[in-house]
């Protein structure tokens, strides 16, 4: 009895220790700030969840004193909350920034650095084009009575850029066209649409057609660019001025001191981070001028500076029509109303003097609001420059930071040989000196004796294999990338060739993707595909008719390399282990290695920012996939 009423007093003390602990965690959370960051959702909730969440993550390990939030928001629905006063940091396209700056006095604090083909880039433009076999369509002016595409009439970089260069041409894209087609996203349905002559022109986004080129899709030898021009250090066809990437702005809400933490942590987001992979960026700088895009609309008269309806006489008239027919009878009985016209004047008179009071007024407050933006505007000069000599600094710690990581790579590296040799040199001696006894003492041994030698030989062999794949396993990890444009389909077929000269008996067919190429370390690569094949060619060693199979297939925008046999393949259930160092799924008395092959794999493609994985079945082959960053 006494050892139950024990345990229940027990049980009950530490429910309350639980209860406890959870209130103060609870506080804990309630004494944090709620951040929350509207991000436009232009391709759906998912995708800006993926994109753009692991910046908040990274926000909120930085400044763990707030608590950031992800709010994804359409065109309207941000809006809203921005007039509301329900968002603290606004991330959205220059178009609709510059909007929101202008109706609810929301400010930049930052400016993405978009990553197009591996660079970063802080400004685009867009391509207007046509097939390149349409000798009729020269320039702008040979698309009036036309067919034309773009995303949508609100689209900034899918419609308006080039409706700005059609406009200083002296085009109405809205009367001029035989069609004017609005097709939305994805932007490649626009391309596609030209290139199958549904459409005699259209425009898109810098650097879609590129990408598309890149992914085998399209070639740019069929397209010709309009109106195109050559802008210094920017390497994608275009076809309009320049203009800013999305901006990273404050509400009119936002503590000054909140925006400046938020600003300097984005800047010093490193720009391999998950958090700038997953955006497809390279992380921020400071804000550029987004006046131009300011003097667009107001120039085409787009949202919020619609062309006002300039009031004329008739106007007048039809809305004050009673007040003209008084005026009339006054004029025509003036003689009888003499003292009425006088009150009237005088009315009027004070009329005019209140409404001139009233202007002064205005012109007043609005000098003062005008002082107000010129000290607002000082201070943000005073904040650039800031973040100007903070950028600066942390170049120089960033530089310092890579010469000490150089160094000590080096000295990793010296340290390295100088084991590799101290290890190599006892393993030779043993190799050397017991083969030479199993060679001249063979005849006066047994056969016991000649199997133990001979297995000492194997032993340090193997282990010096083993070194060999340790430190190159280890050079892999501290090399620096070099990268550069790599045939695969070549680099796959030499490997073929090399592996059949070392052993020219055996049979095994070979069907290889031509044309796959790749940015990256061309020797890194090599060796990750020196074991891929080493291994098929030694897994298909007992099949009748081996045979290998190298490709690409297209997932979610990304291309993704395979290597397909039909050896002895694996159990899926030990697939986990594949890739651990000195983990083996098969026999070693049946097949030779030293188990870090596939690891040595897994650490180059991640080295290039991408992944692996493998599937297979026992007695029915096995199929490597991996991406390349």
């Amino acid at each position: 009895m006494r050892h139950r009423q024990s345990v229940r007093w027990l049980a009950a003390l530490l429910l309350m220790g639980l209860l406890l602990s959870s209130t103060e965690v609870i506080a804990a959370q309630a004494e944090k700030t709620a951040v929350r960051i509207g991000v436009l959702a232009y391709r759906g909730v998912a995708l800006a969840r993926q994109m753009w969440q692991p910046t908040v993550d990274y926000l909120n390990g930085e400044l763990p004193q707030y608590h950031f939030i992800l709010v994804p928001l359409d065109l309207k629905t941000m809006e809203a909350a921005v007039a509301a006063d329900d968002i603290d940091f606004v991330l959205t396209n220059t178009g609709h920034y510059v909007v929101l700056e202008a109706r609810y006095g929301i400010t930049r604090i930052l400016t993405l650095r978009n990553l197009r083909e591996g660079q970063p880039y802080t400004v685009f433009g867009a391509v207007i084009f046509t097939r390149a076999d349409r000798h009729d369509i020269d320039d702008l002016d040979d698309l009036r009575s036309k067919s034309f595409g773009a995303v949508a009439k609100t689209a900034f970089g899918g419609f308006q850029m080039a409706w700005q260069a059609f406009d200083n041409a002296g085009i109405d894209p809205f009367s001029d066209f035989s069609d004017l087609r609005f097709m939305g996203f994805p932007q490649d349905d626009i391309v596609y649409a030209v290139r199958d002559k549904k459409l005699d022109a259209g425009t898109v986004r810098t650097d879609t057609l590129e990408r598309m080129a890149a992914k085998g899709l399209v070639r740019l030898s069929d397209f010709k660019i309009l109106a195109r021009r050559e802008t210094p250090g920017f390497p994608f066809v275009h076809s309009t001025a320049l203009y800013p990437e999305w901006p990273f702005a404050e509400t009119r809400q936002t503590p000054k001191m909140l925006a400046k933490q938020v600003a300097i942590a984005l800047l010093l987001l490193p720009a391999d981070s998950a958090a700038a992979r997953a955006g497809k960026n390279a992380g921020w700088t400071v804000p550029l001028d987004y006046q131009v895009v300011h003097d667009m609309f107001r120039k085409l008269h787009i949202e919020p500076y619609y062309k006002t309806h300039q009031i004329t006489l008739i106007d007048v008239a039809r809305k004050y029509w009673p007040l003209v027919l008084i005026l009339a009878l006054t004029i025509g009985f003036g003689t009888f109303h003499i003292v009425r016209v006088d009150r009237l004047v005088i009315a009027r008179t004070k009329e005019l003097k209140d409404s001139n009071d009233a202007l002064e007024h205005e012109i007043a407050e609005r000098a003062k609001q005008q002082a107000i933006m010129h000290r607002a505007t000082l201070q943000l000069r005073q904040r650039e420059d800031e973040l100007n000599r903070h950028r600066n600094h942390l170049e120089e710690l960033v530089e310092q930071r890579t010469h000490e990581l150089s160094r000590v790579n080096k000295e990793l590296e010296a340290y390295s040989y100088s084991i590799a040799h101290d290890l190599r040199a006892p393993l030779r001696a043993v190799t050397s000196f017991s083969q030479i006894l199993l060679d001249d003492a063979a005849e006066k041994l047994d056969s016991d004796q000649r199997d133990s030698l001979q297995r000492v030989v194997n032993a340090s062999k193997h282990m010096a294999d083993l070194i060999d794949d340790i430190l190159e396993l280890s050079r892999i990890t501290r090399k620096e990338l070099q990268r550069e444009q790599i045939d695969l389909s070549g680099l796959v077929r030499d490997i073929l060739e090399e592996l059949r000269r070392a052993d020219p008996v055996r049979k095994l067919t070979a069907t290889i993707a031509d044309g796959v190429t790749v940015e990256g370390d061309a020797k890194l690569l090599r060796v990750a595909l020196e074991n891929l094949l080493g291994n098929a060619w030694k897994y298909t060693a007992k099949v009748e008719q081996p045979s290998i199979e190298f490709g690409t297939t297209t997932q979610e925008e990304k291309t993704v390399f395979s290597l397909k046999d039909n050896g002895v393949g694996f159990d899926m259930r030990y697939v986990d282990k594949l890739f651990h160092p000195f983990q083996r799924l098969h026999n070693s008395q049946d097949y030779e290695g030293t188990g870090i092959g596939l690891a040595t794999v897994q650490r180059v493609v991640q080295r290039h920012g991408g992944q692996i994985w493998a599937s297979g079945e026992p007695g029915k082959g096995a199929s490597f996939y991996f991406t390349l960053g």
